[in-house]
């Protein structure tokens, strides 16, 4: 085996020479990426920030909004309660003129549940409870169980506040 070197250049010498250069070129690549990413992340960086803190902002107006809007339709099914409840009374007082005393005693006993179904307060409560409990009693003279139901009306008008459209 000959192991003299030629002059020219060895075969070895240059891989070694393109090997080096080949690193050089993979590493100045990489330190460019790197440096690139590291000036987009940094840049990006407050402007991320800036946007959770905008997004954390909204989340808490939004959770405002939304108790706000659950206490507004509480506020509105329970004036509901009470406008289907002062229709039922109406409808008893409607049908016990006609003479129809089953349809006046469900619409009675009707009233009673809408009171209840909202926030009621103890006089009306108390209300609910002595119009669900009258009985109707079909006789010649209507004029007492009349007078008894729109004393109840007037009653319940008293106690629930006249609101605006």
């Amino acid at each position: 085996m000959d192991t003299r070197v030629s002059a020219d250049a060895p075969p070895m010498a240059k891989k070694s020479g393109r090997l080096k250069s080949y690193l050089a070129i993979g590493t100045a690549v990489l330190a460019s990426y790197g440096a690139v990413y590291g000036l987009g992340y940094f840049r990006g960086h407050d402007a991320v920030l800036a946007l959770e803190s905008q997004n954390q902002q909204l989340i808490r107006e939004l959770s405002d909004t939304k108790a706000a809007a659950k206490k507004q339709v509480a506020l509105e099914m329970d004036r509901n309660c009470r406008l289907e409840a002062r229709r039922n009374l109406g409808i008893a007082i409607e049908s016990l003129d006609s003479r129809n005393f089953g349809i006046a005693q469900k619409s009675l006993e009707q009233f009673a549940q809408w009171l209840t179904r909202g926030h009621a307060d103890g006089k009306l409560s108390d209300l609910g409870k002595a119009v669900g409990g009258f009985r109707l009693v079909a006789t010649e003279d209507l004029s007492a169980q009349r007078q008894k139901l729109i004393e109840y009306q007037n009653q319940f008008d008293q106690m629930v506040p006249a609101t605006n459209p």
